[in-house]
Parts: C-alpha cells; sequence; structure tokens
C-alpha cells in the first residue's frame, strides 16, 4: 500500500514536470538575397521538386525559389512548436515607407531542424541588390500569444 501511495504522488509531482515542454526561442537571425540554385539539390533535379532538406523553408510564392531571405535559428527544433504556430514577418522594404506584413503558417513538422528559412520570394523581391530597411520576426503559436521575437536594430 506504501508503494501504491509513493508511485501515486510521484506520477501527480511529476506530471507536469513530463508535460512541459522545452521553450523556444529565436537566437540568430541571418538575411541575403538567394538563387534558385541555393535550393536545389542533385535528388531534386531528377524528383521534379524541391527535395527534403534538414531547414523548414517557408515562401511567400511557393512556386518561386529566388528571393530575400531570412533565416532564423531557434533555440529548439521545429518539432517542438506548438499546432498551428506562424512566423510573422514585419519589413520595410526600399520600396515603401509602410511596414509590409506577411504571416507564415508552421504545419506540425517531423524535420529535426534548428532553421526556418522564410522568403519573400518573387513580385514580393524584386531586386537582388535590394536590402530591408528594418524587420521584426515573430513566433506566434495557433492563439496569437508570442512566443519568440527577433528585429533589427532599427526597427523600434
Amino acid at each position: 500500500m506504501v508503494r501504491f501511495i509513493f508511485t501515486a504522488l510521484f506520477i501527480i509531482v511529476s506530471a507536469p514536470i513530463l508535460q512541459a515542454k522545452e521553450p523556444i526561442s529565436i537566437n540568430r537571425v541571418s538575411q541575403g538575397y538567394k538563387e534558385t540554385e541555393v535550393y536545389k539539390t542533385v535528388r531534386s533535379y531528377f524528383s521534379k521538386g524541391e527535395a527534403e532538406q534538414r531547414r523548414y523553408i517557408v515562401r511567400t510564392q511557393e512556386e518561386h525559389s529566388e528571393g530575400f531571405y531570412f533565416i532564423a535559428e531557434l533555440e529548439g527544433s521545429v518539432t517542438t512548436l506548438p499546432e498551428g504556430s506562424r512566423l510573422q514577418l514585419e519589413v520595410i522594404t526600399p520600396y515603401s515607407a509602410e511596414p509590409r506584413s506577411y504571416s507564415f503558417i508552421l504545419p506540425k513538422h517531423d524535420k529535426h531542424t534548428w532553421e526556418i528559412h522564410a522568403g519573400l520570394t518573387g513580385s514580393d523581391w524584386p531586386d537582388a541588390d535590394a536590402r530591408p530597411l528594418a524587420w521584426k520576426l515573430t513566433l506566434v503559436d495557433q492563439a496569437g500569444t508570442e512566443l519568440s521575437e527577433f528585429k533589427s536594430f532599427l526597427w523600434e
């Protein structure tokens, strides 16, 4: 009987600890214009599409891979993101003083990667030589609660 009580007490006390997930955060963001070839692999030429890679890629226009990318390096794997999470990008471009907003849905994924490549592709970023003036990336859960934020020093 004593063993049963201790086992039950252990389960009750440790249940919240076992269910808690590691907090996820954006550690670093790199950025730059990427040509189509950057996301092509030998396998993708044979499969007539982009091969599965060890990076999570989202784009404003899926049919275009060339564009300006924000590469968010996470503390924790993409697999630990809650169901229905989104990556929100706000950017002030050389084309407009008003910030543009983009939202990338991050469906539950089994890739064990720590990078999200968010691309402004096609007509959303037509000039390879242009650079953003200021930007902010925010990871939010399905309810809109902020999980992490990373912004350029000019965003304020």
